[in-house]
């Protein structure tokens, strides 16, 4: 008798976009295209669009174009690949095989290039029969290698561009010469007849320091040119220099700056993450970026220092982002269309907690944020209500 492991069902949802999938989890049959970017998704993920999203564009959301009822298309097409895709999707046969290069097709189209890949690579493994259908999932793999290769190609080509910009060019030349001066007092340091070692570390923070703000702003340059991973790269770099600035830095004043530094640096992190709507991510960064002001709030004695005020508002706009990211992720998850499981309730009541835990420890509230605090009531009545019905 022969011991089985764990059966593992294979979904035909999952090698389709998330776009196509309908609240409920199960993929729609007929799906819309928003003209502006060309891009289709099932009318359940347009509608929350509208209802919950300001009506903008899941999937053109960058460019601040919105939806509406009069600027969404059926497509006929790809509405009829899908269907046939899972209409087929088990019988592992050639009928298989068609639909699912039929979809890739569409999916190349739309440059979906990830689920063209695992729809292609399922579909050869399935062996076809018929040698045509085999040749064109494997040029239609080809296909998608170079353009993978174009996007690498162009990439790079906007990044040589971005960096010849004179003021971005500057800023990384100062870098450089500051890492130079910085690797010139830490090789002093490690001098055992170095006798100006105070002196020295004290050059050490405030070069440490320097090199992150650089870093940080040179950050927020390639994202602003949509260069994301340079962007979020420098700004990793930028947390990593103050952190060791932390690491040599003596005097209060400069640690107090470093500290305001660093928690920004993270907040701009979250900034990022935010962008591209992962809530979960940007809320932790946002709360890695409170919890070291508030591990810090007794350096800040002095009410009336510069450093006190910078202190206060980047404690405040760290508790409000918190709030913001961990609501607008509890959203994601208690909006969904079709009933949840008593977990998924639980889990958005925990982030709408840790939103109202957040709000509520800002020093200065406006009449936005008390607006902010009455919808999030709402919100955790209703998440606690649909928590106790669901099974």
């Amino acid at each position: 008798m022969s011991v089985r492991g764990p059966i593992t069902i294979e979904r035909a949802e999952d090698y389709m976009p998330a776009f196509f999938v309908n609240g409920d989890g199960n993929a729609a049959h007929r799906v819309y295209t928003h003209p502006p970017c060309k891009k289709s998704a099932s009318y359940s993920t347009l509608q929350f669009a509208r209802e919950y999203d300001n009506n903008k564009c899941p999937m053109c959301l960058y460019k601040g174009f919105t939806v509406n009822a009069t600027n969404i298309i059926p497509n006929e097409g790809l509405s009829k690949s899908i269907s046939n895709f899972l209409q087929n999707f088990n019988l592992r046969n050639d009928d298989d095989g068609k639909s699912s290069y039929d979809l890739a097709r569409h999916l190349f189209t739309a440059e979906d290039f990830e689920y063209v890949i695992k729809i292609c690579i399922r579909a050869l493994g399935l062996e076809p029969k018929d040698p045509i259908l085999n040749e064109h999932l494997r040029i239609i793999l080809d296909r998608v290698n170079q353009e993978f290769n174009k996007v690498l190609v162009k990439e790079q080509g906007d990044i040589e561009s971005v960096e010849s910009q004179p003021d971005l060019k500057k800023m990384l030349e100062g870098i450089k010469a500051l890492e130079i001066d910085l690797d010139h007092c830490l090789s002093k340091l490690k001098n055992p007849e170095e006798e100006n070692k105070t002196y020295l570390i004290h050059f050490v923070a405030q070069f440490y320091n320097a090199i992150g703000e650089e870093k940080d702003k040179v950050a927020r340059v390639f994202l602003e040119n949509n260069l994301n991973q340079k962007a979020i790269d420098y700004f990793k770099e930028a947390v990593e220099s103050f952190n060791k600035g932390l690491e040599y830095v003596q005097e209060v004043p400069l640690r107090e700056i470093i500290i305001i530094n660093l928690a920004s640096s993270l907040a701009h992190i979250g900034d990022f993450f935010e962008i591209i709507k992962d809530h979960f991510q940007a809320s932790e960064s946002y709360e890695k970026a409170m919890k070291i002001l508030k591990a810090n709030e007794e350096l800040y004695i002095d009410p009336e220092s510069e450093n006190k005020k910078t202190y206060l508002i980047s404690l405040d706009r760290c508790y409000l982002k918190l709030s913001l990211s961990c609501i607008a992720f509890a959203d994601q998850i208690n909006l969904q269309k079709g009933k949840l499981e008593k977990t998924q309730y639980s889990s958005a009541i925990e982030y709408y907690e840790k939103a109202k835990q957040a709000i509520e420890q800002i020093n200065k509230k406006t009449d936005q944020i008390n607006e902010i605090l009455h919808d999030l009531d709402n919100k955790l009545r209703l998440a606690r209500i649909n928590e106790k019905m669901a099974v």
